[in-house]
């Protein structure tokens, strides 16, 4: 009897430890640019990381398995780091979602597998822009290309196994135009590619009409690795503007569409079901461009099914609560604006 009880417990451990799922991030927000050195302007992410936030603790993503990267911090050693810590300290069916609300850059291709001929890469905080062809090798290696993405991202995936998943979110351009937004409205990137005096512009080649990312040829994807999501504000040659909330605060349209999508969507889901919410919102919110969907594990259930559905209620948060005022766990990404009516119930 007792032999019998110690395998049932034993049994039950087991279950228990490959049910065991951690949900993990890395949120990278660069606003504030120091144009005198960098010669990339500021951008407005201050709300992006807000609603990023609350969408990810409303999916039950704990403050301490969410790492922040935010302005000076996000320099491209700290982000290559905060990358390989995520890839460390995952494991089988765990859950990482990865978000960049920064300006992006082509560069000149160094390895050779663009169509175009450029790469595409995440500008950040130290990460200086000079279209200088003579000055290209100099400033060149401070930016995050595609291709070390690439090899960061399957190295996650490896940690994280058949059941694991692995969403990332890029709110940010990579269009070589040079253009800027009309008026007051904010595009993230639009800088000329960087190119060396190499660089022959008649033989450029075919425009990437896809995303940004590119998978790794340098690290192995094991055999089990897990799936990925990409999602990307807009493609490869589109500008990824700025939008507003509903209390005209600016905000990454990515970063506002998928926080509104993600406190709507019905149930368990899948990528691609997201995606099309997205499309939705962004359609109406920044009709300029057009977000792209990429990776293996589109059809995939959200999370790996554990997508937790919003309730048709919010609770207060007592910690931050008092006699004078009464904080919930709501925004206006949850409909609540200012002059909205509240009614209050037991629980």
């Amino acid at each position: 009897m007792k032999i019998k009880f110690l395998l049932l417990s034993l049994l039950f451990i087991a279950v228990l430890h490959a049910n065991a799922q951690t949900k993990r991030a890395l949120v990278v927000a660069i606003g504030k640019y120091d144009f005198n050195k960098t010669k990339w302007r500021p951008i407005n992410v201050d709300n992006d990381v807000l609603l990023i936030q609350e969408a990810l603790r409303k999916q039950n993503f704990r403050d301490e398995n969410m790492i922040l990267l935010k302005d000076a911090a996000a320099t491209r050693d700290a982000i290559g780091k905060a990358m390989d810590k995520l890839a460390k300290n995952s494991g089988p069916g765990d859950v990482v979602v990865i978000h960049f609300s920064t300006h992006g850059q082509q560069l000149e291709d160094d390895g050779s597998d663009e169509m175009d001929k450029l790469d595409e890469a995440i500008v950040p905080y130290d990460a200086v822009y000079n279209s200088n062809p003579v000055e290209f090798q100099k400033y060149a290696p401070g930016y995050f290309r595609d291709d070390l993405f690439g090899e960061k991202i399957t190295a996650i995936r490896n940690s994280l196994g058949s059941k694991g998943d692995l969403l990332v979110l890029l709110d940010a351009c990579h269009s070589g135009t040079g253009t800027r937004g009309p008026g007051t409205a904010v595009v993230r990137g639009a800088n000329k590619p960087m190119v060396s005096n190499k660089f022959d512009l008649k033989k450029e080649g075919t425009k990437d009409e896809a995303g940004v990312f590119k998978e790794s040829t340098k690290v192995k994807l094991n055999a089990d690795a897990a799936t990925y999501v990409v999602l990307s504000g807009a493609q490869a040659q589109e500008l990824n503007w700025e939008t507003i909330d509903e209390n005209r605060k600016p905000v990454g349209s990515l970063s506002y569409a998928f926080s509104k999508a993600m406190s709507t969507l019905e149930g368990p889901t899948s990528y691609r079901t997201l995606f099309a919410s997205i499309e939705n919102i962004m359609r109406e919110k920044s009709p300029k461009q057009k977000p792209v969907l990429e990776g293996d594990g589109t059809d995939r259930e959200l999370f790996g099914g554990n997508y937790v559905k919003q309730k048709a209620y919010f609770t207060i948060i007592a910690a931050q609560s008092n006699n004078a005022a009464i904080e919930i766990n709501a925004g206006t990404v949850s409909g609540l604006t200012q002059g909205s009516v509240v009614s209050f119930y037991p629980s």
